[in-house]
């Protein structure tokens, strides 16, 4: 696996928190593709992939 920087992760992880706190994300919903997010976002594929990891999902706690 790629060596992610964590401060890009945290990032994402915020903008999308702000995404569902605003409600562009609705609870239930899916999310957009890793694609999407990632062309949405300005980030790699990469880094929305590491997202769905266990050790990131607690993070969003």
């Amino acid at each position: 696996m790629h060596n992610l920087n964590n401060s890009k992760i945290d990032e994402v992880m915020d903008i999308i928190r702000k995404k569902i706190e605003q409600g562009e994300y609705s609870s239930g919903e899916r999310l957009p593709s890793e694609r999407d997010m990632s062309e949405q976002l300005g980030v790699s594929r990469a880094t929305v992939s590491h997202l769905s990891s266990p050790s990131s999902s607690r993070r969003f706690g």
